[in-house]
């Protein structure tokens, strides 16, 4: 929500807007970053934050925009955003196809509160 002044602020947890997160990834997020305060190097920091590693090679990688099916660009391994799963065997696990929330991800066992580390 935002007030007429600009500032916008989330109604349940009356802290500052934290849309697409939810308050309890929003914490963890913030706590993370507290973790981290004391990183020499910034640009380091943002690749911890906003990137994964693939399951296959280990390479960084940014996912910017569009669905959950990756692909990465030094090994072509083909997998899940969200679970980290091979694209390949994933509507045989999951039976809908690819991980539409992290609820999914909980189904498959592949929920890792640690993501946020790497």
């Amino acid at each position: 929500m935002f007030c007429d002044c600009g500032f916008g602020f989330c109604f349940k947890c009356d802290k500052e807007a934290h849309v697409p997160l939810d308050c309890f990834y929003r914490d963890l997020f913030q706590q993370k970053m507290k973790e981290e305060e004391g990183a020499s190097d910034n640009s380091e920091l943002w690749v911890r934050v906003n990137t994964k590693k693939c399951p296959k090679c280990q390479t960084s990688i940014e996912k910017n925009q569009g669905c959950m099916h990756m692909t990465c660009s030094r090994c072509r391994y083909e997998f899940c955003w969200l679970c980290m799963g091979d694209y390949k065997n994933h509507m045989a696990e999951t039976g809908t196809g690819l991980c539409g929330s992290y609820n999914d991800v909980i189904k498959l066992k592949r929920a890792n509160l640690g993501d946020m580390e790497e």
